[in-house]
């Protein structure tokens, strides 16, 4: 499987499969930042391929939070509220 937006190759049980038959796309850079919580204005430079890789280095907020959040808890033994459900 590959990360990069290309044709390939699809074999189901080892006999060559109709291309019509493959359905699934690459989502577009928008796509990704919306799925992962950024506001619609917020702006990522470069090209397409550098905007895919740049949102797949991202931590998204909430995930920030409960991962500092459990730093926190470990480092104090004060349990913190936050704002998602364990």
């Amino acid at each position: 499987m590959t990360t990069r937006d290309r044709y390939g190759l699809a074999a189901v049980g080892g006999s060559p499969a109709a291309v019509d038959d493959v359905l699934f796309r690459m989502l577009e850079p928008h796509e990704i930042g919306a799925a992962m919580t950024f506001l619609p204005d917020y702006v990522v430079v470069g090209n397409k391929r550098e905007k895919v890789r740049q949102f797949g280095n991202a931590v998204t907020s909430n995930v920030a939070e409960v991962l500092v959040s459990a730093l926190v808890e470990a480092v104090t033994g004060q349990e913190l509220a936050t704002g998602w459900a364990a």
